[in-house]
């Protein structure tokens, strides 16, 4: 009798597994600190109730724990992994054990049933996934990036070369139209070295990351120091809340917090002061940061164009750029695992709001 006081006190306080006992048609009769712990219920609102109650309703329909059970008592137990619920309905992946119990005469007289949560396993297993598929990317993208900015760049630089000789050697003899074409040619080959420039930058990203605990707050404003001139010069006004420490790899997150502030302080009605706030807040388990600004904002239907590479939503003589600083921050942003969006900022401008997961 002591013996089995002693075993059912053992069980009771494990908590790293919940351990169950089950009827012989899976009715619950006992319940531990760890089935309290993974599952949510007391033992007074389970106990009696069949254990199918922690199968989602597709798998109940297909009868899996009855299938269960049936293999446990032709096999002596079973083992799968599979979503499982909790008492709030939410979800968790777990490592089932369901044992057979028999009497002295071999009867099934009920079930063992060991639950493991390893839904942070899962997570870490497909953080991982996400992280050999981004780098196998970037490896793909910096191969492509390479080789087309060698066979752009060598005709690009051989139409600069005559376009300087052009000028040299004619350029007196050009008229007014003449040299408008010619400036024009060395104007369009100015820019497409630019845009090779930032394709060959944005393949590089990341390429020599190193993660460290980074204190945003003091991260923007060793960047907004390193913006000074711009700052000074379109009048804007940038506020900030305190930011927390994170990791995070800084010398991208720079990158990214400078890409997002340039075109804050860009894309402004022509006369308006730049207004920015930068802020942070808890967004479930990680933490979220916005950027709002008071600019021209971007509409609903280009929410998702402007992250893609090269896509602009204007011409090159209302916004000079290249059209890759957000395509330069959803890289970073994915590179930590994180997500990017925008909202509106009302009455307007826009927020780019991200996370970031490390």
């Amino acid at each position: 009798m002591t013996t089995d006081y002693h075993y059912k006190q053992m069980i009771d306080s494990v908590e790293e597994y919940a351990i169950i006992l089950l009827d012989a048609t899976g009715h619950i009769q006992s319940w531990n600190k760890g089935a309290i712990q993974i599952k949510g219920w007391q033992p007074e609102e389970i106990i009696a109730r069949h254990f199918r109650t922690f199968y989602t309703d597709e798998d109940q329909q297909r009868q899996l724990p009855e299938t269960y059970l049936a293999e446990a008592a032709d096999r002596g137990h079973v083992q799968h992994e599979g979503w499982r619920m909790r008492r709030d309905g939410s979800l968790f992946w777990g490592h089932v054990t369901i044992t057979a119990l028999r009497d002295e005469q071999g009867a099934i007289s009920g079930y063992c049933k060991v639950t493991y949560d390893l839904t942070d396993r899962l997570r870490r297993e497909e953080m991982d996934r996400r992280m050999h598929q981004l780098e196998a990317r970037n490896k793909e993208m910096e191969q492509f990036a390479y080789v087309a900015s060698h066979d752009l760049s060598e005709p690009l630089n051989t139409v600069g070369s005559f376009a300087y000789l052009l000028e040299t050697d004619y350029g007196a003899a050009l008229d007014d139209m003449g040299n408008a074409y010619l400036t024009q040619i060395q104007t369009s080959v100015g820019r497409m070295k630019g845009l090779i420039h930032a394709l060959l930058h944005y393949a590089r990203i990341g390429q020599y990351r190193s993660p460290a605990q980074v204190n945003m707050t003091d991260l923007l404003r060793s960047v907004m120091t390193d913006m000074h001139q711009i700052i000074v010069t379109s009048g804007a006004r940038i506020t900030y809340q305190d930011m927390p420490v994170i990791a995070a790899y800084p010398v991208e997150l720079r990158q990214l917090l400078q890409s997002l502030l340039s075109n804050a302080i860009k894309f402004q009605t022509t006369g308006t002061t730049p207004r920015i706030h930068i802020s942070a807040g808890m967004r479930g388990q990680t933490w979220a940061f916005c950027v709002a600004d008071n600019g021209i904002g971007i509409a609903p239907e280009d929410y998702e164009k402007v992250f893609i590479m090269f896509k602009r939503l204007h011409s090159q003589e209302a916004f000079a750029g290249s059209g890759i600083g957000l395509a330069y921050a959803k890289k970073i942003v994915d590179m930590h695992n994180g997500s990017i969006w925008i909202e509106p900022n009302e009455p307007n401008g826009t927020k780019i709001c991200f996370t970031l997961n490390t």
